[in-house]
């Protein structure tokens, strides 16, 4: 990757794991397009860089689901202590992504949320990488350091409507039940809500760390 400036901070525990530096990513064709903000580790120990995409790429309204029913083979994280998506939940934001559009695929429904995330695609060292919807830790993280991230975005002035600087909803791509996503509220509480709801869309690209 391509990196412009960087920022240290301690992510702490969990999938994140450990101190990670936030830097700014341009691609291929030298455009700054967002910022590394953690290291994410799926449930077979494969790590990723997550770079969350700057305030231009985002959206400012789009549903998880068009419709209310559990996404096939997704698993389900509910409130119960034994299914914690901060503990649990090692499924990657590319892996949950594809899910619910297979999903609406064959049920004829749509995921504008999901839709918007894969209709952005960048280059970055010779690899083609498409957006994704990102899980709930990647969201969490994302959320906790909302402010360096958006002092290091050089759209975000320009986007008010999907910046940080006031307080967003913002989705996440990991299920709750049939009828909820988790997701974060305009208060910044974690917490679930109906998929036909339309709150910001952050894509985020997971790029292996080797």
């Amino acid at each position: 990757m391509t990196i412009i400036n960087s920022v240290c901070y301690s992510s702490g525990g969990g999938s994140g794991g450990g101190e990670y530096q936030l830097k700014r990513i341009k691609d291929d064709s030298n455009n700054e397009i967002g910022t590394a903000f953690m290291l994410f580790t799926d449930a077979n120990g494969n790590k990723y860089d997550v770079v969350l995409l700057d305030a231009q790429y985002r959206s400012g309204g789009s549903q998880w689901c068009s419709d209310r029913n559990t996404v096939t083979n997704m698993p389900i994280y509910t409130s119960n202590y034994n299914s914690w998506w901060y503990d649990n939940a090692k499924e990657t934001a590319t892996q949950n992504t594809q899910l619910i559009l297979d999903y609406c695929s064959v049920k004829g429904y749509t995921s504008e949320a999901c839709s918007h995330c894969r209709s952005q695609s960048f280059t970055i060292d010779g690899t083609t990488y498409y957006g994704q919807l990102p899980n709930m830790r990647e969201l969490f993280d994302m959320w906790r350091h909302r402010v360096q991230i958006e002092q290091m975005d050089t759209s975000a002035s320009s986007y008010s409507s999907t910046n940080f600087s006031s307080a967003r909803a913002i989705w996440s791509s990991t299920q709750f039940s049939g009828s909820y996503a988790w997701y974060l509220s305009n208060s910044g509480n974690v917490t679930s809500y109906t998929k036909t709801y339309r709150p910001v869309t952050c894509p985020v690209l997971e790029i292996p760390n080797t």
